[in-house]
């Protein structure tokens, strides 16, 4: 399994419980290190995921959470084909994202942080999210909306396959 963007290791750990091989890329040094003692028996790749190489179908699972609405869409494009080369035939690719009322990007103020800090975001409304990833060679396997009782975000949960297309 590949983790984009493990942050702090938790999801790691619960697979590394399973037995399961985890591998991880983190941007953050600082995110890094808390996923290498979190999960100490899990690959940390400290990288740009656009920096990474991987071999051909090497994955069974691929995870991105909260992590796509960073990319800006050329980059996104270029995460999605390599994340296509390294899945695969029969696996799954999750992600997840807010669901919002219109597709945007830009620089915005991070609404959950005691601090301002405005950073780059595309805030993606399903049904374009939808369409791109479709057009991007995915198909929708599962989606699963999730309303977060403690922000009140509402989440699109993924789970993807690989399609022939693109």
């Amino acid at each position: 399994m590949l983790e984009i963007g493990p942050g702090t290791g938790t999801l790691l750990k619960i697979f590394e419980n399973h037995n399961i091989k985890t591998t991880a890329v983190e941007l953050s040094e600082n995110m890094a290190t808390l996923a290498k003692q979190t999960s100490p028996n899990s690959v940390i790749i400290n990288d740009n995921i656009l920096n990474v190489k991987f071999l051909n179908n090497q994955f069974d699972f691929i995870l991105a959470m909260a992590v796509i609405h960073n990319f800006p869409e050329n980059d996104l494009i270029k995460l999605l084909k390599k994340i296509k080369l390294w899945l695969k035939e029969d696996g799954y690719f999750i992600l997840d994202t807010t669901n919002n009322k219109i597709t945007e990007s830009g620089y915005f103020e991070k609404e959950d942080y005691d601090t301002r800090v405005e950073r780059y975001r595309r805030k993606w409304k399903k049904e374009d999210l939808n369409k791109f990833l479709t057009k991007q060679g995915f198909e929708i396997d599962e989606l699963v909306n999730y309303k977060d009782p403690t922000s009140g975000k509402e989440w699109l949960i993924y789970a993807l396959k690989k399609t022939n297309n693109k």
